[in-house]
């Protein structure tokens, strides 16, 4: 069996009808994972991430070029 992932506007209501009526045929079942979340960080942002909520400084990105903001990140 194939696994399908959809992102979709959940506002829309003509989206809901024809998801509902996709499911009503039968032929697809739909699959949660709650504890899933859109994307999985790894410890290097998760750190970053952390130290920007405690207000530290990380230094300045130079980004006048591809070249410049590699450069600039990875010093």
């Amino acid at each position: 069996m194939a696994t399908i992932t959809l992102e979709y506007n959940a506002r829309s209501s003509a989206i809901r009808r024809m998801l509902a009526a996709l499911l009503d045929s039968g032929l697809f079942r739909v699959v949660t994972n709650p504890g899933k979340t859109r994307s999985t960080a790894n410890t290097a942002t998760l750190q970053a991430i952390e130290e920007a909520k405690r207000g530290e400084y990380a230094g300045v990105v130079d980004t006048s070029s591809i070249d410049a903001m590699v450069a600039s990140i990875t010093q």
